[in-house]
């Protein structure tokens, strides 16, 4: 899609997300680990096609018992759940570790979710089998609009 000549098309600044404290995520659902929070919402300054980037690095504490899968998911609050999900790797589930999950998460292209009403993002866990913390100290998410076509 093009853009008419002198459109603003002035991206806004990345957002870190950062945990206040740990988050305790119990089994079997999702729990919100990292909120861009609904004011200010994430949005652009103007039309077009632009996607969302989703850097993220969460440190998660695992118990006595590992859960036998866990799965990170990008939502949206009003555009939809499970815009993106990371599967970790089972292999280090290991019982009493403490992990690092680092993957980007992506929202695709869209011409109507960053403008003109923006969106809220959150980042949920969901461990199967037994829960985990996602720590504070090391989990952060930066969010970069791109633009798309």
């Amino acid at each position: 899609m093009g853009r008419a000549w002198g459109t603003n098309l002035m991206i806004p600044n990345p957002v870190l997300l950062t945990a206040g404290s740990d988050v305790s995520v119990p089994a079997g659902g999702k729990t919100t680990v990292l909120d861009s929070g609904a004011s200010p919402l994430i949005k652009t300054q103007a039309g077009g096609g632009f996607y969302l980037l989703a850097h993220l690095t969460l440190e998660i504490l695992l118990g006595a018992t590992a859960p036998s899968a866990l799965v990170i998911s990008l939502d949206l609050v009003t555009a939809g759940a499970n815009q993106d999900t990371y599967t970790v790797t089972p292999g280090i589930l290991a019982n009493n570790a403490t992990i690092l999950a680092a993957c980007t998460l992506y929202v695709p292209n869209s011409s109507t979710i960053w403008f003109p009403a923006g969106d809220e993002i959150q980042i949920t866990a969901n461990p199967t089998g037994q829960a985990v913390t996602v720590k504070a100290s090391g989990s952060r998410c930066v969010l970069a609009l791109q633009q798309g076509l």
